[in-house]
């Protein structure tokens, strides 16, 4: 059972503001705990569904509680709520950059989209994602869901001096638009930047004079356009394909 602290110290992770004054995030469902575990995020506390899910071996005895489905359902971010979740230390920002390609979004707000291409950039060998200002907080427990805990896979950077750096760093920055080229055209190119912007408003008029490129979904004429997430998760396969050398 939890404890009047632990509980509340659970629902105040549903705001951003204490997420990050506590540095900690909250993730939900196994997807999401197993990778934050094995990410080797400290885990806090550890909320299951009264003995239904077995507990990891890396995870205290101390600071697992078992709650009835009710009780799960009023810590969850969702109306069904999920059979774990827990609370783990926010991953610190690192300060150095990885090797290869990165990932940038634009004002991406929607959590659901900012999830799916952090899974995606997994997914298809990106080793980074950078946020820009005004972008969806990629800690909050939708986006950690969205991603299926792959978010903490490879590192984040949102801090705008870190941002900055990587767009110094050499790499190629290429926008995903579209009236872009396909990525195929860019096989050539070393390290990049792939950029996807808000749905609404599109790329930003700063990141253009950056731009060394645009990339595009090649599709059928009379489609506006296609969801962000879709066409960035298209691009980084194609980018994926081409350094495999798969046709």
């Amino acid at each position: 059972m939890l404890s009047k602290r632990e509980w509340s110290a659970v629902r105040a992770l549903h705001q951003k503001k204490k997420r990050y004054e506590e540095r900690m995030i909250l993730a939900e469902g196994p997807n999401a705990v197993e990778q934050a575990l094995g990410a080797g995020l400290v885990c806090h506390l550890f909320c299951r569904t009264e003995n239904q899910i077995p507990l990891p071996e890396n995870v205290e005895p101390g600071v697992v509680r078992d709650c009835t489905e009710t009780e799960m359902q009023r810590l969850s971010t969702t109306k069904t709520g999920y059979g774990v979740c827990a609370l783990f230390s926010m991953p610190e920002e690192k300060n150095d950059l990885p090797a290869g390609d990165f990932l940038y979004l634009d004002h991406i707000q929607d959590p659901g989209n900012a999830g799916t291409l952090i899974r995606s950039a997994v997914a298809f060998g990106f080793s980074a994602v950078l946020f820009s200002s005004g972008s969806v907080d990629p800690f909050s427990p939708k986006v950690i869901r969205s991603s299926a805990g792959f978010i903490f896979a490879l590192p984040l950077f949102q801090v705008p001096e870190h941002v900055e750096k990587a767009f110094a760093s050499g790499r190629a920055v290429l926008l995903a638009e579209k009236e872009g080229a396909p990525m195929s055209n860019f096989s050539e190119a070393g390290e990049i930047i792939l950029c996807i912007g808000n749905e609404g408003h599109g790329l930003s008029s700063q990141l253009r004079k950056k731009s060394d490129g645009s990339c595009a979904v090649p599709m059928e004429p009379g489609i506006e356009s296609l969801n962000a997430a879709v066409a960035g998760s298209i691009l980084m396969a194609e980018r994926y394909k081409g350094r495999k050398g798969i046709l």
